[in-house]
Parts: structure tokens; C-alpha cells; sequence
């Protein structure tokens, strides 16, 4: 039986950044091949895992992220990142972890028609890992129906699954925009006039 905290804590110690997580895919890769998946597939810099059923039927996709973000960990636990300035701070390593313990079981227990997919996403940050499976065409032609990914949320009971109507833990976009203005010490007020006026602006074009 996989140690799935091992396995996260060992993803979380070497993190890769977005289109750059090749030792990542390895390592996941390895583990899986154990598990004597009917299909093992290399895409776009995403691991695609396959196991089938004998008779047809719904193809159903399970999804996880792997890159990690451009961040210095200032954690100084035993299995803190080695990497300078990127670190797993956004729960990658263990999505990654929980999609491994889901091929364990899958390899005990295959489905009984259709088949399902394990898709471990390179890129998620930077949304490029997704669009580079959408236009690949052994992947599309894996025809599946459904997809379906958790993201990992701190602070909640252990074992619960929380469940929202419409979008949730949906991605925002940053944006850096200039503020200029005259040196004027006396009255910091205005400076923060304009930046509230920008932000305005903005709400009103959108």
C-alpha cells in the first residue's frame, strides 16, 4: 500500500515550476507503472493514466496539477523545498499524492465498463498546461466525458468534501498598473485617491 504522505512530502521537497516539472512526471511515473496501467501516456508535458473497463461505457477523467509556484518556502520543515524561490504553496503536491492512491485502488479494482483517466496537469498555474492537452489529439481521442478535480482547502474537518453551486476555487488574473503622481509628502491622501479612482475605472470598464 502506497505512503501517501511520504509521496506527498517527497513531491513538496522538489518542486518544478509550470512547463518544467519533468523529474516530477518521472517520479510520478514510476510509481504508477506498478500499477500496470492499460495506457501510460506522455502528453504535452502531462502524465495521462489509463485503465479500462471490459465492456463500453462513460469515460470518466480524474484530474490533478503538479507545477509549483515561483515562491521562496520559508517553512524549515525536514521536507521544505530544496528548490530556491519555488515551493508547492498551493496544495499541488498533494492533489498530485491523492490522484496516486486513486490509481492504487483503480489498479485493484478496475472499472467494469468505459474507462478512467488519470490526467496529471503540467502548467495549471500559467493555464497553458490545459490548453496544450485540449488541441492534442491522442488525448482527445481518449473521448472523455466527464471531468472531475479537487483542490485541497486548509482549515476544514478531516474527511469532508465541500460542495458549491457555480464556479469555486476558480483562478483569478493579476494585472500591475502604474500610479503616477507628484512628490507630495503633505498629503499622502491624494496618492491613495488615485489609486482608488484606478480601481474604479477598471470596475466600470468591466
Amino acid at each position: 500500500m502506497l505512503d501517501l504522505i511520504k509521496i506527498r512530502k517527497e513531491l513538496h521537497s522538489k518542486p518544478e515550476l509550470s512547463g518544467k516539472e519533468v523529474n516530477t512526471v518521472e517520479f510520478i511515473k514510476n510509481i504508477i507503472q506498478e500499477f500496470n496501467p492499460d495506457k501510460l501516456l506522455e502528453l504535452a508535458g502531462s502524465l495521462i493514466v489509463v485503465f479500462k473497463g471490459s465492456k463500453k461505457g462513460k469515460n470518466m477523467a480524474f484530474r490533478a496539477d503538479i507545477d509549483a509556484l515561483p515562491i521562496q518556502e520559508l517553512n524549515s520543515f525536514e521536507y521544505a523545498s530544496k528548490t530556491k524561490n519555488t515551493a508547492h504553496l498551493c496544495g499541488h503536491d498533494g492533489h498530485a499524492a491523492i490522484l496516486l492512491g486513486l490509481a492504487e485502488k483503480l489498479s485493484q479494482n478496475k472499472p467494469k465498463e468505459g474507462s478512467i483517466v488519470l490526467i496529471f496537469q503540467s502548467a495549471e498555474e500559467t493555464g497553458q498546461g490545459v490548453k496544450a492537452l485540449m488541441i492534442n489529439k491522442v488525448f482527445l481521442d481518449l473521448q472523455i466525458n466527464e471531468i472531475y478535480g479537487i483542490h485541497n482547502i486548509p482549515g476544514f474537518e478531516l474527511g469532508k468534501l465541500l460542495l458549491n453551486a457555480g464556479t469555486f476555487s476558480n483562478a483569478s488574473t493579476g494585472m500591475d498598473h502604474p500610479v503616477l503622481h507628484d512628490p507630495n509628502y503633505d498629503f499622502p491622501d491624494e496618492i491613495i485617491d488615485k489609486a482608488i479612482n484606478l480601481l474604479y475605472i477598471y470596475s466600470i470598464k468591466k
